[in-house]
């Protein structure tokens, strides 16, 4: 029935606590009620999977327990989804986000990271393909979706060859997007984006240091800097840092 403007103020003002998720509640949905163990050995294999990851990427801030839970989704996924709950229609848009991009969507042709290699897990830059419509109609973001379609699309096509290393520019330009509209805006260093992107030329069977920091750094990161524009370095006492 109607309710008086004044009486629904008074029983508004009784409830002011908004629910909101958090990275814990998201990291509980993904291991929980989205992602299904289908046997009793699948933790120990996927724990064999931190292990080649920690060998490839020795600098990589995530822990066995954390990599498992959640497992496939990067860790830095859920940060950034947490970090931009408002700017992505609100929580649904989150648990969209996961539902459709774990487990795949028909109807939308988005294929699921349960479908595609173990070695591959859910990483940020994805966030910015599934968000992309709402970046290109937001007044306040459509600037960084136009810079992406009109000037670092097109020229990382023509600068990187290799299909593999054209692939990791993609995700690098879109990650960085992605932190560039996050609300705690963050610069990070070529270690820390290595590791969201997860750049990986060597044999992750084997431990090889630094090795895939450096080829990152040298292949895809130096050029795209160089070349594409738009991206503003702060010198560290490394080209890691």
């Amino acid at each position: 029935g109607e309710i008086a403007p004044e009486v629904f103020k008074k029983i508004k003002d009784r409830y002011h606590q908004r629910l909101r998720l958090t990275t814990r509640h998201l990291h509980e949905l993904v291991s929980k009620r989205l992602i299904r163990r289908k046997n009793a050995g699948s933790t120990t294999i996927i724990g064999h999977l931190f292990d080649n990851l920690k060998r490839a990427f020795n600098r990589i801030p995530m822990t066995r327990e954390t990599f498992i839970s959640i497992y496939p989704v990067h860790p830095e996924t859920l940060e950034l989804l947490n970090q931009n709950i408002d700017l992505f229609s609100q929580r649904r848009g989150i648990v969209d986000f996961l539902t459709a991009r774990i487990g795949g969507r028909t109807g939308s042709q988005i294929a699921g990271i349960l479908d595609q290699p173990c070695t591959s897990l859910l990483t940020p830059d994805v966030i910015f393909d599934h968000f992309i419509d709402r970046l290109s109609e937001s007044p306040r973001f459509s600037p960084y979706y136009m810079l992406y379609q009109q000037q670092m699309e097109t020229r990382i096509d023509s600068l990187f060859v290799d299909e593999t290393e054209r692939q990791v520019a993609l995700r690098t330009v879109k990650t960085l997007i992605v932190l560039a509209v996050s609300p705690l805006s963050e610069s990070r260093s070529t270690r820390e984006l290595a590791n969201m992107v997860l750049y990986q030329v060597m044999d992750g069977s084997i431990a090889v240091g630094e090795a895939n920091y450096a080829f990152f750094e040298e292949r895809i990161l130096r050029k795209l800097y160089e070349n594409i524009g738009a991206i503003r370095r702060t010198s560290g006492e490394t080209p890691l840092d």
